[in-house]
């Protein structure tokens, strides 16, 4: 048997059950196991996982089980929601973004280890497996026949309505992993107008990242329905950094070879590990990007200067920054103005570039961003 396999998140790869569930799997079958997800793939990489997890993929998990669907024989998706509605909720979402849902045996695990674990069939197909594999590897199924449905949204004239799941007060909100805004109860709902978000019901919008959510100048709009939503943390399971970076530095002879990372830290791995050689430095630009891409690089032993304006959001992420790399905080509002100027003056309007040395480089940066350093922090 053929047995394909979507992860979905950290939770998942953190807690062990993503490993013995694939070890179970193994032995009824060639396994064929992938996973999106930035911060996911930090979880796959720490677990020591990345051999048998493919974490190359950018794809939508619907898009990864589309996939999975027309070579294997049976496909599972395994995910660790926050509680147990919000994980078939998410499961709905996937199963209903499905061209050909019926492909397949369709199967969805969700919170394997907990109390309230289950596993469920996806479409008919997978109802006869659900009874098989339950016994396998020891997980209840709820007896639920398969679920799905498209993302709901109200419609009011140039107003769409999403309301989210699961959400607590005090969490920070994700709309295609930036964060847009903070829950200030746990009844949320976000508003969009034209396409573009307009507020927040029950939390409260951080315009600087609706800006990067629509492209700044650019104003880009999205599709209500299809955009990402979550809330909590990035990786509600941090375990103890681990550092890769003996495994995959290469040396430069010439002087530093730096990637610049500009409000994209889901493609942290792409940039690293699509070079040739891999970056020794990089200049990250934006709050979340250098928290989320400082966590990664630290395993690569990259260091970095880190362009913030003091938005604290991810503040617990800061502290997993390679030595040598240095934090520059800038007026509220700057990082992006200091962003173009980099890029500009030091990039030639490219993603990467070479230096005489890491030292140098950094004065380079504090000399264009002179006028509005609030701050700056070593590592």
């Amino acid at each position: 048997m053929k047995i394909g396999i979507v992860l979905h998140g950290p939770q998942v790869i953190d807690s062990g059950y993503a490993r013995t569930i694939l070890e179970k799997l193994a032995i009824y079958g060639d396994i064929t196991a992938t996973l999106g997800g930035t911060m996911g793939k930090t979880a796959v990489m720490d677990a020591g996982l990345d051999d048998v997890i493919n974490i190359q993929c950018n794809l939508r998990p619907s898009k990864l089980v589309e996939q999975l669907m027309h070579k294997c024989d049976i496909v599972f998706l395994l995910n660790h929601g926050k509680n147990l509605f919000s994980g078939r909720r998410f499961t709905s979402i996937v199963a209903g973004n499905i061209l050909n849902l019926n492909m397949k045996p369709f199967i969805h695990i969700e919170r394997p280890g907990c109390s309230d674990e289950e596993m469920d069939p996806c479409n008919p197909k997978a109802i006869p497996h659900v009874r098989y594999f339950s016994k396998i590897l020891g997980i209840k199924s709820s007896g639920n026949e398969f679920y799905a449905s498209l993302i709901e949204v109200e419609t009011d004239g140039s107003y769409c309505t999403r309301y989210l799941s699961g959400v607590n007060a005090g969490e920070n909100i994700f709309i295609n992993g930036i964060i847009v805004g903070k829950a200030l109860t746990d009844n949320v709902s976000v508003i969009f107008k034209d396409g573009m978000l307009f507020s927040i019901d029950g939390g409260r919008l951080k315009d600087h990242g609706a800006e990067k959510l629509h492209g700044y100048e650019n104003k880009i709009p999205l599709d209500l329905k299809k955009a990402w939503i979550k809330s909590g943390e990035l990786r509600d399971s941090n375990p103890n950094t681990i550092n890769w970076g003996d495994n995959f530095r290469k040396n430069n002879t010439s002087g530093t070879r730096t990637v610049l990372i500009d409000h994209d830290a889901k493609n942290t791995f792409e940039y690293i590990s699509g070079s040739d050689p891999i970056s020794d430095s990089a200049i990250t630009i934006g709050d979340d990007t250098t928290a989320i891409a400082g966590n990664i690089l630290y395993r690569f032993s990259i260091p970095l200067i880190g362009i913030v304006d003091g938005d604290q959001d991810c503040e617990g992420f800061m502290n997993d920054l390679y030595p040598a790399s240095t934090v520059i905080v800038v007026k509220q509002g700057n990082d992006d103005i200091i962003g173009r100027r980099i890029k500009k003056d030091l990039f030639k309007h490219m993603n990467y570039s070479h230096f005489q040395d890491f030292g140098s480089l950094k004065h380079k940066v504090i000399d264009i961003a002179h006028d509005s350093i609030e701050q700056i922090i070593k590592y």
